[in-house]
């Protein structure tokens, strides 16, 4: 049976995080579940942070500290050493060149609020792309998560944000689901590339409690 392109299985694997396969079309047309989690199945957990990461481009460094946005330094090799694959769950290319980008983030926010999620951190790094090529990226990362204290926000960090995710959309979006880290905690990443400001977008993003869909702009 031929793969579907495109969507991640929903069942839990062994190590307790996503399924690392890609789902098939099932008897009715859908496709949630790879061949073998077809008939015996848990499903995939929920995540316990979850990470929006914004791809601002160089031109946005100047706003991120003016906006009063915490600066971390990150060591890149570090981390990619230590790190299990994760699964992308639509497909490895993502959601890529969708005519129009993917809007609606503010919908996305709201629906993270109403499952239970909380703004818990807000920072950015500069970070070096694969191969080295590009340096000094700024990516600004929002953590979201059920436990822990609400991140307090400068007014200028409300404003940037706002111009992030309302009346915009974002050409490139890539959504992973990682494995248990170290603590246990499941961690999925949603990274955006191609800010298109003043653009509403073709689709939005759904977080349908960590399974992940999208969806047509109403």
């Amino acid at each position: 049976m031929e793969r579907y392109k495109g969507y991640a299985c929903v069942a839990q694997d062994n190590g307790g995080g996503r399924c690392q396969e890609l789902a098939v079309p099932g008897a009715e047309g859908s496709a949630v579940f790879c061949e073998k989690h077809a008939e015996h199945h848990n499903l995939a957990p929920a995540p316990d942070i979850v990470l929006l990461a914004f791809d601002v481009g160089a031109s946005f460094g100047s706003e991120l500290v003016e906006a009063d946005i915490p600066f971390k330094v990150r060591d890149e090799e570090g981390i990619s050493s230590k790190r299990r694959p994760g699964v992308p769950i639509f497909g490895k290319e993502g959601k890529r060149g969708i005519d129009g980008g993917v809007g609606r983030w503010a919908d996305l926010l709201i629906e993270l609020k109403e499952a239970g999620y909380i703004l818990v951190d807000l920072h950015w790094f500069n970070r070096q792309s694969p191969g080295g090529f590009q340096r000094n990226q700024p990516r600004l990362i929002c953590s979201f998560a059920k436990e822990g204290e609400e991140f307090k926000f400068s007014d200028g960090a409300k404003k940037l944000l706002r111009s992030l995710t309302e009346e915009c959309a974002w050409a490139y979006v890539h959504v992973w689901a990682n494995p248990p880290d170290e603590n246990g905690r499941i961690i999925h990443s949603v990274n955006l590339i191609g800010h298109q400001k003043g653009c509403r977008g073709k689709c939005g993003l759904r977080f349908i409690g960590g399974f992940w869909a999208v969806s047509p702009a109403e």
